[in-house]
């Protein structure tokens, strides 16, 4: 499931200036089995968080 999401999370995090990171930290509130998988996804892709932080400018 994951990676058919990957390239739509991506433009939807950049195009809110959503750090993955805070994604994360939202989902891992989330009691929901859905909301920690894609957090778990989220937190292991650093191909992901490196182009957010490319295409947003970030440190």
């Amino acid at each position: 499931m994951y990676p058919l999401m990957r390239e739509a999370l991506i433009q939807f995090l950049v195009a809110e200036r959503i750090d993955p990171e805070e994604l994360v930290a939202a989902c891992a509130e989330d009691a929901t089995h859905l909301a920690r998988l894609v957090a778990n996804h989220v937190q292991e892709d650093h191909t992901l968080r490196l182009v957010y932080r490319a295409a947003c400018g970030a440190g």
